[in-house]
């Protein structure tokens, strides 16, 4: 296996291209041109925005260009840096990013294809379990949150999921039977399941031309047995239609 050095999880990728805002304005367009920076090297606090001093972020960037009379003067352009620019909050445009007199704002990155916007998390500092395998603490994703996107080194990788054949292929979890509200497991068959944290398991079946996956809603101990029972209104969507077309045969829990 190879060397683990530092781990991405993205809930949500962009590559930038080029975002305008500009007014409908009758007014005549400017001859001037401002120009900003943005680099994940930057300063947030004290950066002007300059070749050799930009923002740290999209975000400030953005800030700046709403408070001054540039906006309505001069076409801006936000030229941005290669890299990952990790997001707290939905970065969003509204009227205030607009324009004035025909002008333009443009946010543009100074190589195609190689900035990206992220509202996921970083996640490194893993540490070898054994057999191969590695773990770490993710403190910064919240417990309403349902990360289904993880990267290693740019490359999506696959979550931890149970029944995982390295050829890919799909196969169906046999020690599972279906109930009416989701799927019983049999303790004394088999290990018991020992799920912590049932809110973070999803349900998936791959049947026919589709792919489907409900949420736990919690797991219910029942004479050597474990209910796992699904989430509503996902599971009665996905039984909507009769079998096999239905959320019948389970294939994996990830």
């Amino acid at each position: 296996m190879r060397e683990l050095q530092k781990l991405i999880c993205y809930m949500a990728i962009l590559c930038l291209a080029v975002v305008a805002c500009s007014t409908g304005s009758s007014g005549q367009a400017s001859n001037c041109t401002v120009d900003y920076y943005v680099s994940t090297h930057g300063d947030y606090s004290s950066a002007t925005g300059a070749f050799d001093a930009p923002f740290k972020t999209i975000g400030k960037a953005q800030s700046v260009i709403r408070n001054s009379s540039n906006r309505t003067t001069c076409n801006i352009n936000v030229n941005i840096n290669d890299g990952i620019y990790m997001l707290s909050a939905p970065l969003t445009f509204e009227s205030n990013d607009s324009a004035g007199n025909n002008n333009k704002i443009t946010y543009k990155a100074i190589n195609k294809g190689k900035v990206f916007i992220s509202g996921g998390a970083a996640v490194d500092g893993f540490s070898s379990i054994g057999n191969n395998k590695y773990q770490a603490t993710v403190s910064n994703v919240s417990d309403n949150l349902m990360p289904r996107q993880f990267y290693v080194d740019g490359q999506r990788g696959i979550r931890a999921r149970s029944n995982y054949s390295e050829l890919g292929a799909y196969g169906i979890e046999s020690y599972f039977i279906r109930e009416s509200n989701g799927y019983l497991y049999d303790n004394f068959l088999t290990p018991p399941l020992n799920l912590t944290n049932p809110n973070l398991i999803e349900a998936v079946t791959v049947t026919q031309w589709k792919m489907m996956r409900c949420p736990i809603e919690s797991i219910v101990p029942s004479a050597g047995s474990d209910l796992l029972v699904m989430q509503n209104p996902c599971w009665n969507n996905a039984n909507t239609y009769p079998s096999p077309w239905n959320f019948q045969l389970l294939s994996w829990l990830e």
